[in-house]
Order: structure tokens, then C-alpha cells, then sequence
């Protein structure tokens, strides 16, 4: 979605697992492997801090785990223009598969996973600006 729509837009599009893998030097799935999942979102906090900080306009992913922080999405809040994007949780399993090459679901039932996370993020997505079904897309 990020590409797709920096390319329409002409904006950058800056993904938070190449900034992670930047910053470790090693994929997200490796850094959760080696070092465990604490770790990982401590290093996708400061990629979101760092992606608050870049010059607007842009596009950025954001890591999935920031729907678990309060601070970090009140961060986003005032940090910047947020669309959140939502789809049906039978269109992000399928997206997903197994969840084998995603950290946040490896390991996991993807859609239990998937259920607990739409629990929590019906408690923040109000606020936000702008939000989006992709579930046609």
C-alpha cells in the first residue's frame, strides 16, 4: 500500500522494516529470532520516532507493534497526518499467510493474532484523522 501510494502522490515512501534492518543490521525476522520480540519493538519505537521526524510529505509504514503502545500512538497522534488503514481480518490473514516472515505473528495463530489486535486498535482509531478499508484493494 505504502509504494502504491507514494507513487501516485510522487512522495517518498520510507518502510519501517528497512529502517530497522538500517539500524540492527538484520531483518526484522532475524532481530526477533536473536534477540527477541522486546527488543524489536524497541527498536521499531525509535524508527517511529524517526519517521516523525522526517521532513513531510511522505508516506511511511508504520511497525505493527505501535498499536500496542499507548505512547507511541499518541506520539503519531501529534506527530503527523495519520491514515489508518483497515481491512477485514479474512483479507489480512490471507495477505499474511502463515505469518512465518512477519515477527509480530510468527509463531502465532495469525488470526487470534489478527482478533487482538482489532480489539486494540478499536480503542485508538477513532481519534485518528483518516481511516481507510483496503480490503478491495
Amino acid at each position: 500500500m505504502g509504494r502504491a501510494l507514494a507513487e501516485l502522490t510522487g512522495w517518498p515512501n520510507v518502510d519501517n522494516d528497512t529502517m530497522v534492518a538500517e539500524l540492527s543490521g538484520t531483518r526484522t525476522d532475524q532481530l526477533q529470532a536473536t534477540h527477541g520480540g522486546d527488543a524489536l519493538h524497541v527498536l521499531e519505537a525509535v524508527v517511529v520516532d524517526r519517521i516523525l521526524a522526517m521532513d513531510a510529505p511522505l508516506v511511511a509504514g508504520i511497525p505493527g507493534s505501535a498499536i500496542a503502545s499507548q505512547a507511541l500512538r499518541d506520539h503519531l497522534r501529534a506527530g503527523g497526518h495519520v491514515v489508518w488503514l483497515r481491512a477485514r481480518l479474512d483479507t489480512l490473514a490471507a495477505r499474511i499467510g502463515d505469518g512465518s516472515s512477519r515477527p509480530f505473528f510468527a509463531g502465532h495463530d495469525v488470526a487470534t493474532t489478527l482478533a487482538l489486535l482489532y480489539a486494540g486498535c478499536d480503542r485508538c482509531t477513532p481519534r485518528s484523522r483518516t481511516r481507510s478499508s483496503t480490503s478491495t484493494i
